[in-house]
């Protein structure tokens, strides 16, 4: 029997939280355009994408707390992803901006 590289990994990410992350940015349009938009700074700032990746997990994890602070409709919603991802330390932050850097150029050389 084989023994699996990477015995964590979870739905084709590094793990459970990674692929919790995803879905979660990936499930909502408007999200995912705020995560790009950090990720677009941290391009023209010359980021390496493992620094991205735990930029845009740092920023997003604030912005979380921030909207459950603010009180914002969608306080109940940022609650249920911050509890989803559960262990925030977790995520591969390489992984992460991987794949959002790539992501960024791809759209960036359609739209150009």
């Amino acid at each position: 029997m084989e023994t699996p590289t990477n015995p964590d990994e979870y739905e084709g990410w590094a793990n459970r939280e990674t692929w919790a992350f995803m879905l979660n940015v990936s499930n909502e349009q408007d999200v995912q355009n705020l995560v790009h938009r950090e990720v677009r700074r941290c391009i023209a700032n010359g980021y390496h994408p493992n620094a991205t990746g735990e930029h845009v997990v740092t920023w997003f994890h604030d912005w979380l707390f921030d909207v459950i602070e603010d009180g914002w409709t969608t306080a109940a919603d940022a609650y249920r992803i911050l509890l989803e991802v559960g262990s925030w330390w977790r995520i591969d932050n390489a992984e992460i901006g991987e794949h959002f850097v790539a992501d960024v150029l791809d759209i960036d050389s359609v739209v150009t």
